[in-house]
């Protein structure tokens, strides 16, 4: 989904393990974004370009979106349209796993994502 007047781009995600949350994010000109999710961190980080609230289990759409808002640096937004949605998601995620693959996971990291083993980090996660 996606408010041009805003230059809003939201993402509601559900996987069957990982539960369900919004995530709504800005992207700029040069290639940086700002997203505002009611999720947990999940330990990993993420390109230091890319910047992430992670505003908790609790917070509602409208919480989001406003966190989404109110918080996203000053900058040249780039507008989403119907015509550049999907590829900007695409180069998005392209560039994440380009990114990761070329840092690999810290040691730090792989501790995080241990502690938080077990304990739900969306909305409805099944824990195992």
């Amino acid at each position: 989904m996606f408010d041009s007047a805003h230059d809003l781009t939201a993402i509601v995600l559900m996987l069957p393990t990982r539960g369900m949350w919004l995530s709504v994010l800005t992207r700029y000109d040069d290639g940086s974004s700002f997203c505002a999710s009611n999720k947990l961190p999940t330990g990993i980080e993420l390109p230091p370009h890319k910047k992430t609230v992670y505003l908790g289990l609790e917070a509602n759409a409208e919480a989001v979106i406003h966190s989404a808002l109110s918080e996203r640096p000053d900058g040249h937004r780039r507008r989403p349209a119907a015509e550049n949605l999907l590829d900007d998601y695409k180069k998005g995620w392209i560039e994440n796993v380009e990114w990761r693959r070329a840092r690999g996971t810290t040691l730090e990291e792989i501790k995080r994502v241990d502690q938080l083993r077990g304990q739900p980090r969306a909305i409805g996660q099944v824990v195992r």
